[in-house]
This record gives structure tokens, sequence and C-alpha cells, in this order.
């Protein structure tokens, strides 16, 4: 439940928001609805254009928020404003909000993707979310949550969904040959891990580039 009341700071703009309270009971910390861990790890974000470090944060996958801990006698966590976050970074990853197209737009819910790669001349982008099963134990509820991610590509300006070799062949013209060639030696890994798989091959057609 995501309550309407605001917290107000008169020292810092990050710290006003409503309160989040976690509804989803899970049967263990190992399976949540977080990107990587229940536990809040010190990150960056960039709220209202402002950069703010060392923020105790996590990224809820099932609503596709980004909390922040803030203990007083009041409240102990806020849902930021999502149209306020342009970047936060957490674990080491960097996350952007994009700006909504109709590739896009089955996925967005809050438009936070990460940036798997990018260089001058290819961006990879990854979508990240959990759904949710409810169980029952003890007659009590609880939830599993299973994660899901989809990628796009944008080179030269055009952004492709990627999920399968036909996606990739259309989204990297004039290099078909190196796709076909790399596929073919890779595509264990493709079925494994189609993030890796995928900044793999990115790497591999820039240092081939001519």
């Amino acid at each position: 439940m995501f309550y309407d009341s605001l917290l107000v700071n008169e020292n810092n703009n990050i710290f006003n928001g409503p309160e989040y309270i976690d509804i989803h009971k899970s049967i263990s910390k190992e399976d949540h609805k977080f990107y990587k861990s229940y536990d809040f790890h010190k990150g960056l974000v960039v709220y209202n254009g402002q950069p703010y470090f060392d923020i105790k944060m996590k990224y809820d996958l099932l609503n596709d928020l980004l909390i922040i801990q803030f203990d007083n006698k009041n409240f102990k966590y806020i849902s930021l404003n999502s149209s306020l976050i342009s970047e936060f970074e957490i674990d080491n990853n960097r996350f952007v909000r994009l700006k909504n197209n109709t590739i896009l737009e089955p996925y967005y819910k809050n438009g936070f993707f990460e940036v798997a790669y990018q260089n001058k001349e290819y961006s990879l982008y990854t979508k990240y979310k959990k759904v949710e099963k409810k169980k029952i134990i003890n007659k009590s509820i609880y939830y599993t949550f299973k994660e899901h991610s989809v990628h796009f590509l944008n080179f030269k300006n055009k952004l492709n969904l990627i999920d399968s070799k036909k996606d990739l062949l259309k989204a990297i013209p004039g290099r078909e040959s190196e796709v076909k060639t790399f596929f073919s030696s890779y595509s264990k890994l493709f079925k494994k891990n189609k993030q890796q798989f995928l900044i793999k091959l990115l790497g591999n057609l820039s240092a081939n580039q001519q």
C-alpha cells in the first residue's frame, strides 16, 4: 500500500514522497521482488536534476519503483516520484529513465532501464520486471516472485526489441555476416543469458569496426 501522505524535509528535497509499505510477504529474503537484493544498498540517484550520493535504496521490480530508506519517527521507507528520477545507480549498475515510445510502451511502466552496454555506436538497455504468485501456508498468504527481462538495442538512433536472431539482423544492418557467424558460435549463450550474449556481440562488432 502506498499512502498519499507526504514527508517534508526542508534540508533535502529527495526525502519527500509517499511512505512505502511492503504488503508482499515472502517466504524468505532470497525470494523477493527487488533488484538483486532484498536489502538496501548505498547508491546514487539523480532526482529533480540534482545528484544524491550514498543514498540507501532498493529497486522494486514488481511495481517499478525506487525505494529509499529514511529512518525517523514517522516514516522509514519512501517511494520516490518516478517522473523526477532521470537515473540511478545501484550495486554498480546504472539505470536511466527513457522517453516512452511505441517500442517501449508494452514494457515501460515507470520507464527505468538498465544501461547494459554503451559506446559511441551501440546502446543496449535491459528492462527487468518481476511477477508475483500467491501461496497460502498455514492459512497465511505469502508470495513468490519470478524475474523476466527484455532487451532493446539502439543503433543509429533506432531502437529495436531484441528477442531473436532475426531481430538482431534487422537491428544491425550491414553486419549480417558477422552477426550470423557470432550467433553460430554462441547460440547456447543466447539461450542461457541473452544479456551476456548481446554485450559480447556488441563488443566484438565494435572491435572489428572498419
